[in-house]
């Protein structure tokens, strides 16, 4: 990111959320952590407040809000590499995920009086584990109840997710067949997003 890609942000949080689930293994995980990485750095420099999870079986806090990035946490990202192997990895947790990532999301916006985005990278169908396989976390659901509270877009990782992104998804659906495309597809979110709330709160 050059300063300029991320124009300045007031009263804004935001929150990555990474598929760690079996499927992401390979160059799929390599680039959501290029991504990641790529937001993390960008947003740090600008003091902007981020929070990256991951999630398969288990909702993973890999940085939150109040903590610095640069030192232990940059290296804490890098699990992701290794969760896909996991046995957790079997699972994809989807509704669960979000519906946890978003209520910790919007605590933050209304305590800072802020605005934000939930961003999700999947690569594939939710497929929920024995202990998240209830109604409450149906993920047409979730998302539906979620996004009328916070924005919420969902990333679909590969060339077979044009359609299940937007089912889930709709109009905030945006498929990335090209994997090595996925850092890019990020920054182009975050600059929407960037500009978008600067309208509320214009620099200077």
């Amino acid at each position: 990111f050059e300063k300029k890609d991320v124009p300045e942000i007031k009263e804004a949080a935001f929150t990555l959320l990474v598929d760690v689930s079996g499927s992401m293994r390979g160059k799929k995980i390599e680039e959501a952590l290029k991504a990641a990485m790529l937001m993390a750095e960008a947003f740090s420099r600008k003091g902007i407040p981020f929070e990256i999870l991951a999630f398969h079986e288990k909702l993973l806090e890999l940085k939150q809000f109040e903590d610095e990035y640069f030192g232990k946490k940059k290296l804490e990202l890098m699990r992701v590499l290794h969760e896909v192997q996991t046995s957790h990895a079997r699972w994809n947790d989807d509704g669960y995920a979000i519906d946890n990532a978003a209520r910790r999301l919007q605590k933050r916006l209304l305590a800072n009086d802020a605005q934000g985005a939930l961003i999700v990278f999947s690569d594939g169908e939710p497929a929920p584990s024995e202990a998240h396989r209830g109604s409450e976390w149906e993920l047409h659901d979730i998302v539906n109840k979620w996004s009328k509270q916070v924005p919420l877009i969902g990333v679909g990782v590969g060339p077979d997710m044009e359609s299940t992104i937007k089912e889930y998804y709709g109009k905030n659906g945006l498929p990335v067949p090209d994997i090595s495309k996925l850092p890019r597809a990020l920054l182009d979110i975050l600059k929407k997003q960037a500009a978008r709330f600067e309208k509320r709160s214009p620099s200077g």
